[in-house]
């Protein structure tokens, strides 16, 4: 007659049964699956920046600037990872970082310093190209002649978006088409752009030239302005065209405040 199993035996089988699906599962997870958790991982670590897009520049007919866009960056400095720390400070006092702050981005102490402030991005182009140094870009629109004339160029808010004015009225060939970059993170939690994903260039918004001449507007609102003192008028209205093609050359427009009739 044939002997049954032992008890022990039985549980040397279920173990042994246990340890042979443990290594396949093992198996599984490190080979067959393991594309699929390194992307997963991958994921985490990285994240795909916008790079803004400058706004087309706003000329006048003279091919005065009206209004331009610049690169500004805020700059973030990683001390522990800095070589030449006194090339670093030099080069942040030289571009008008408070010296308590330039002296803080070299302190080896601290492992993240964050500067107060933003700077043109060719101005610190040798600092950003330092080792340690992270920067964040943004896009500043700044505006030039008089308070008339910027009302007829218009305004955008902060985030970029056109408000008013032709900014709003041509935005879709003034604004551009805005970058990208990969961004990984460390293990200090530090981002950084990386090597192995090629960043995407922004591209910069199409330049508008006005027929409105900045010095024949300045001229119309001040001639404007004195009239309607003069005159004691609620109000008044002038607009210069010229006489060959009937193209817009000033237009002003004054309204006297109510609270002070």
């Amino acid at each position: 007659p044939m002997k049954s199993p032992s008890r022990i035996g039985i549980v040397h089988l279920a173990l042994a049964g246990f340890t042979l699906a443990l290594l396949y599962r093992s198996a599984s997870v490190q080979l067959l699956q393991k594309s699929r958790w390194s992307a997963s991982a991958q994921h985490q670590q990285s994240i795909e920046a916008t790079i803004p897009a400058p706004r087309g520049d706003i000329l006048d007919a003279q091919g005065e600037l009206m209004a331009q866009s610049r690169e500004m960056v805020k700059l973030e400095v990683a001390p522990q990872d800095v070589r030449d720390r006194r090339a670093l400070r030099l080069a942040l006092l030289k571009v008008g970082v408070p010296a308590e702050w330039a002296t803080r981005a070299v302190d080896v102490s601290r492992k993240w310093v964050t500067l107060p402030g933003r700077y043109a991005a060719l101005d610190v182009a040798p600092i950003t190209a330092m080792r340690g140094v992270h920067s964040t870009s943004s896009i500043q629109r700044s505006y030039a002649f008089s308070q008339g004339t910027r009302r007829i160029v218009g305004r955008v808010d902060e985030n970029g978006v056109a408000v008013d004015g032709v900014e709003l009225a041509l935005d879709s060939l003034l604004r551009g088409v805005p970058g990208a970059m990969t961004t990984m993170r460390d293990g200090r939690g530090r981002r950084f752009e990386s090597p192995a994903a090629p960043r995407r260039p922004p591209v910069q918004g199409n330049t508008v030239v006005l027929t409105i001449n900045h010095e024949l507007q300045e001229i119309a609102e001040r001639a404007l302005g004195d009239a309607v003192q003069k005159m004691s008028a609620e109000g008044g209205d002038v607009v210069v065209l010229d006489p060959v093609d009937g193209e817009v050359l000033a237009m002003a427009s004054q309204r006297r405040d109510a609270r002070s009739t």
